[in-house]
């Protein structure tokens, strides 16, 4: 289905379309192909449910973490040093944050790993 076709049926401008395919194809939702009109691409939805999820955790989540990693430890190293800081912010509260970020972190690197989402999707009883 091409982009003009999608927003036709869905009865959206093509400029909405045009930035959400875009998005999806960014992380491997979709998948522009050859279209019979040369100058249309036609897009395909990505049936592999592993390939997809773990791109997304790995693309987007992972790069959430990371951040919210980086910001702990920001914080952590202002309050070693800005007094004030200690007002605002319970260091047992940020050492609890710290370790829930690391957990996050360790849950999100299972999850990307093969073994990971094959435990996620069997079909099997543990």
């Amino acid at each position: 289905m091409t982009g003009a076709q999608l927003g036709r049926a869905l009865g959206v401008s093509k400029a909405l379309v045009s930035s959400a395919l875009a998005e999806l194809e960014g992380y491997g939702l979709v998948r522009a192909t050859a279209s019979e009109d040369a100058r249309a691409k036609c897009y395909d939805a990505n049936e592999d449910v592993y390939s997809v999820i773990k791109g997304v955790l790995r693309d987007r989540e992972m790069r959430l973490m990371s951040r919210a990693e980086g910001e702990v430890t920001y914080l952590k190293r202002r309050l070693l040093t800005d007094s004030a800081l200690h007002a605002k912010v319970a260091p047992k509260r940020l050492q609890t944050l710290a370790e829930m970020v690391n957990a996050g972190n360790s849950a999100l690197a299972l999850l990307t790993s093969s073994a990971g989402l094959e435990v996620m999707f069997s079909d099997k009883e543990p």
